[in-house]
């Protein structure tokens, strides 16, 4: 009698013949016995050996799917699975694909018991989530990620990580993690912080993985001809099948403007996706004519502080599209490079924020040059920031400036007035002390068109100032002088202020 015609069954022909997973079923059950009777498993190497030989013949996303309770009835299965199908000539992946329907089922269950809970406060342990979560039932483990642990030779990192916020439990029974869900907000609240819990959802749920090859082939079958190539690629569409909406259903420009309303750390991460993710967030750029670095750049502080790379990556994909950058505000260690980027990428702004930033007055020469077409600039509370420095800002885009806010650069004295045109319409010299009577006649020769002009502080304002502002800007519609150190000014002059018929604020 053949090692075939020994698993046989009544009214049944050879596996080769007729194979249906109820009769590979039954012979592995008998190959089990058998084994456990002559104590075939006790030579693991050789086992393991021939296991290694045949493990490219097995399509790589399928050898946990076995009837086997260790590891080494697994190892002997699948050595000896293909004499059991009549020595390995023809073999269909769909016969042992879903015989195994308890395991699918114990898996399922498996995947009701996990919660996932996000909102995690910061400084909390697997065990005191644990613990937290045990009023639900009883947990069986706790995974909660934590950060990777940053060194530092001068030992001023904090000794333990912070966690990364989301953390997966699995209860003992799938009705204590349904109580969880359910769980009413109150009830979530740890350590000040209102915890969110969800329901597990496996990244392999979604069927079987798919074979990249025509199934209408004979040869797709084949067992001594499955190229480990073609396991790979049912493996990895297996791993990337999800329930619910898949991004290759997703047109390209909802794609795209989802792209757009991403962090801009995300819109860079979503890249690497895969090619059409790729492509729709480098068209996503396109959408964003405005970027403003500490409300869309995340992760960046005092212990990460933002750099030139940072701004470089940053712009070499949106600066061509932007017409409104602000530097102000973040974290940062950019100088003269930064501005250098800018200048090479960012050759259509309209708007510029670059407080914050210092840098020679060359490198700024070589950025006013750059932005031809800019017309809102600020630059405030530049303490270090020179009168030649500013002349040189604004001497490439002064004439075709609308807004102006140099507030607090206490060393501007205003040689730079001298380079606006009638295109200005607002002007902010708060706390600019050294602003000089000349500097205000520069202002109303060149800038008779300003619509609104703060000068608080501004002390060496004179009698004759106020005169030519009164006379030589008929539109000034906003006008404010506070202030309690003003010497030069004397009643007389600030009677001049009652000839501006346009004005509609003072202060």
């Amino acid at each position: 009698m053949d090692f075939a015609s020994a698993f046989r069954a009544n009214g049944h022909t050879t596996f080769a013949e007729h194979p249906t997973p109820q009769t590979m079923f039954k012979a592995l059950r008998r190959l089990h016995g058998q084994n456990l009777e002559t104590r075939g498993l006790n030579d693991m190497s050789e086992a393991f050996q021939s296991f290694v030989t045949r493990a490219r013949f097995f399509s790589v996303g399928k050898l946990r799917r076995t009837w086997s309770h260790s590891a080494a009835e697994f190892i002997k299965y699948r050595r000896l699975l293909p004499m059991l199908l009549a020595d390995g000539q023809r073999f269909n992946s769909a016969e042992t694909d879903d015989f195994d329907a308890s395991l699918a089922f114990h898996a399922k269950s498996k995947e009701d018991r996990k919660i996932v809970v996000t909102n995690v406060p910061p400084r909390v342990t697997p065990s005191q989530l644990q613990s937290f979560f045990s009023k639900f039932g009883k947990v069986s483990h706790c995974s909660l990620p934590r950060e990777d642990r940053r060194h530092s030779m001068f030992g001023t990192m904090p000794k333990h990580s912070k966690n990364c916020g989301t953390a997966t439990i699995t209860f003992k029974k799938a009705e204590d993690a349904e109580k969880a869900k359910n769980a009413a907000s109150d009830e979530l609240k740890f350590y000040e912080q209102y915890m969110v819990v969800s329901a597990y959802v496996s990244k392999r749920k979604g069927g079987k993985g798919v074979i990249i090859a025509d199934d209408s082939k004979d040869e797709m079958y084949d067992l001594s001809r499955a190229s480990s190539n073609q396991s790979l690629a049912s493996t990895t569409m297996s791993s990337i099948c999800y329930e619910g909406c898949s991004l290759d259903e997703i047109g390209s420009r909802p794609l795209e403007r989802i792209a757009a309303f991403l962090p801009v750390n995300d819109t860079i991460r979503f890249e690497r996706v895969s090619k059409r993710c790729m492509e729709a967030s480098m068209k996503s750029w396109s959408l964003v004519s405005r970027l403003v670095l500490a409300r869309d750049c995340e992760g960046f502080g005092n212990s990460r502080p933002f750099l030139n790379s940072h701004l470089k990556a940053i712009l070499r994909r949106a600066g061509v599209h932007l017409k409104a950058l602000d530097l102000s505000g973040a974290v940062h260690l950019m100088d003269e490079k930064a501005l250098e980027i800018i200048a090479a990428y960012c050759t259509m702004l309209e708007e510029l924020v670059l407080s914050g930033v210092r840098a020679s007055w060359e490198a700024l020469s070589d950025l006013g040059e750059s932005l031809t077409n800019l017309k809102k600039l600020t630059y405030r509370d530049m303490d270090s920031a020179s009168d030649k420095a500013i002349w040189y800002l604004i001497k490439g885009c002064g004439r075709c400036l609308q807004f102006v806010d140099l507030r607090g650069c206490r060393r501007l004295h205003g040689r730079c007035f001298q380079l606006f045109s009638d295109q200005l319409e607002q002007l902010y010299l708060d706390g600019c002390v050294h602003v000089d009577e000349r500097a205000l006649e520069d202002l109303c020769t060149n800038a008779f068109c300003l619509k609104e002009l703060r000068i608080n502080d501004c002390f060496r304002i004179t009698d004759e100032n106020l005169s030519m502002i009164s006379r030589l800007m008929p539109d000034l519609r906003v006008f404010t002088l506070c202030g309690d150190r003003f010497e030069n000014l004397t009643t007389a002059g600030i009677s001049h202020i009652s000839n501006m018929s346009s004005l509609v604020e003072l202060a």
